[in-house]
């Protein structure tokens, strides 16, 4: 029976493309309720009309029996900032009665959980984004020393990126900054595979967001999550 060990919900801010790595990556018996805000372009008003629609989202998946929500999509959550968006998922667990984070807040808490304080940051987005996502990681206390994006402009573009280019952009910056101790990744592509790849390749933790919303959502449940899924997610089990 799906979701004998608990449900999650994941309110993604555009389509969610199948088959999606989170699928691989769930324990057994853990279940997804899933809904999206219909983003279309990266632009304001598409993030504005998103922003009214998080409300909604939030009632449908838990009134499915979700017992955690995660918002996913980086540019949404960064345009709030660290402390306004942290703030606001206060007031959405308190409304929904389940806890609720972000897709960019679990992965600041889990780039903490691992000791960093200085990454690098790879990205699918615009300048404008990038460096909204360099204030937000700054507020929170993790100043990044470097970022770079590969400028798409809408979640369809980027969901068409190999993600083999995060790889090569993710070594292009640790190679630009070696005293970065981290790499966060911002996209909608499946990124596991690379993300597995690059931690035994260069040494450092590798943090993107479906991976720290797994993370965090495995935590609300009290289940452990498999055992190959990373340092972030091996953390739990250590």
């Amino acid at each position: 029976m799906l979701g004998w060990r608990g449900y999650f919900g994941y309110v993604s801010p555009s389509t969610i493309q199948l088959p999606a790595e989170l699928q691989d990556m769930l324990p057994d018996g853990v279940g997804v309720i899933a809904a999206n805000l219909g983003v279309r372009a990266h632009q304001g008003a598409e993030f504005a009309r998103a922003q009214q629609g998080i409300q909604n989202a939030l009632e449908l998946v838990v009134g499915e029996g979700a017992q955690a929500v995660v918002l996913a999509g980086v540019p949404l959550a960064v345009r709030q900032g660290y402390a306004g968006e942290q703030e606001a998922n206060r007031g959405w667990s308190k409304q929904v009665g389940v806890p609720v984070t972000s897709g960019m807040a679990a992965s600041v808490d889990g780039l903490r959980h691992l000791g960093a304080r200085r990454p690098v940051v790879g990205t699918a987005y615009l300048d404008e984004i990038n460096q909204q996502i360099a204030a937000y990681l700054a507020e929170a206390g993790l100043p990044p020393v470097g970022v770079q994006g590969l400028s798409v402009r809408n979640p369809a573009e980027a969901g068409r990126i190999a993600p083999t280019a995060f790889y090569r952009l993710a070594r292009d910056l640790l190679d630009a900054h070696p005293n970065a101790d981290a790499i966060f990744l911002g996209t909608r592509s499946n990124l596991q595979a690379v993300t597995l790849e690059l931690e035994r390749d260069l040494g450092v933790p590798v943090i993107h967001g479906t991976q720290a919303a797994l993370w965090w959502a495995l935590r609300q449940l009290r289940v452990m999550p498999r055992p190959e899924g990373g340092r972030l997610l091996a953390s739990a089990r250590a």
